[in-house]
């Protein structure tokens, strides 16, 4: 989906099971997964017995590992668009997983009703909320804490591309002093 002449989001189709969404495992955005399980952050799943991984590994499943988060943590997606960064949460065993989407046409029109379908419905899946608001200020205003916060790419590359940001300092990804935020990973 284009949001303007220099941006644009991906609506992956998911099943509503995310069968088909396993690969999201090795993509790179799903890196702050891999670092959360390797002790960066509280928990990660213990390595199953030989049997057990032989199983997972011959149907075409990834075997447990230590450097997967522990099921159940908590997921904040900035900018969450097509879904794609809520399904990775979701594949990576989120019990929760909060989305802030600061354009309600893409929130309410394309994800909750025109591709709902196509998307699997990961924008009104029991796990996920989704806030329509701008990212910043759900952080500052929330009293939730998050095991994973992740907002991949959520800049426009439109002023980018214009230069516009060439002499300013781009504070997106910083967290502001009153923010709940007490690391990232």
């Amino acid at each position: 989906m284009d949001i303007d002449s220099a941006a644009s989001t991906p609506i992956l189709h998911l099943a509503p099971d995310l069968s088909n969404a396993q690969y999201l495992r090795y993509e790179l955005t799903a890196l702050a997964y891999h670092l959360k399980g390797k002790g960066l952050g509280p928990g990660g799943l213990e390595l199953g017995d030989a049997a057990q991984t032989s199983q997972l590994r011959a149907a075409g499943s990834p075997a447990p590992s230590p450097e997967l988060p522990a099921p159940d943590f908590t997921a904040l997606v900035i900018g969450p668009g097509g879904g794609r960064d809520l399904a990775s949460a979701l594949v990576f065993g989120a019990a929760r997983v909060d989305g802030v989407e600061i354009n309600p046409i893409i929130a309410d029109i394309v994800m909750r009703d025109r591709f709902r379908e196509y998307s699997g419905g990961i924008y009104t899946n029991p796990r996920v909320r989704i806030a329509v608001d701008d990212g910043r200020s759900f952080v500052r205003r929330t009293r939730e804490r998050y095991d994973v916060i992740q907002a991949s790419l959520v800049d426009t590359w439109a002023a980018t591309a214009a230069g516009a940001y060439t002499l300013t300092e781009n504070t997106l990804y910083k967290p502001s002093r009153r923010s709940t935020i007490t690391s990232i990973t």
